[in-house]
């Protein structure tokens, strides 16, 4: 591919918000394809259809992507848009994740920040004995 990291970082600016643009259905389809990385057959099982059915569906939804982000002045291959797509998985954290790393975060920052404090003793009183 000698499409640049410049142009992937571009689709990947404007992703999220050609993403939202979508159906709900066919969003759901691309999501599930390429950033929960399910098979066709699982797609399809899903969503009561065909895997045929299924990858249709998918490379459909990806054609309007394209065609939003031509829409936008950006051009790129279908591939581009399925890698940039795929990229994005690394950096979207999904809801369970996000919820148990806020309640990790919470629980640290109801721990004291001097431990020996809750204890009733003094930093220096171990110094002193």
């Amino acid at each position: 591919m000698n499409e640049s990291n410049a142009q992937v970082n571009e689709i990947g600016k404007v992703l999220p918000k050609l993403l939202a643009k979508l159906s709900e259905a066919d969003r759901a389809f691309v999501i599930a394809r390429y950033l929960e990385e399910k098979s066709f057959r699982v797609i399809g099982e899903e969503h009561g259809v065909s895997e045929d059915t299924a990858q249709k569906r998918v490379a459909r939804s990806l054609q309007k992507l394209r065609k939003r982000l031509a829409a936008v002045g950006i051009s790129g291959s279908a591939a581009l848009l399925a890698d940039t797509l795929a990229a994005q998985r690394v950096t979207v954290v999904p809801q369970a994740y996000a919820k148990r790393i806020q309640e990790a975060c919470q629980a640290a920052l109801a721990t004291p920040a001097r431990p020996w404090a809750s204890a009733g003793l003094k930093p220096w009183s171990v110094l002193s004995s």
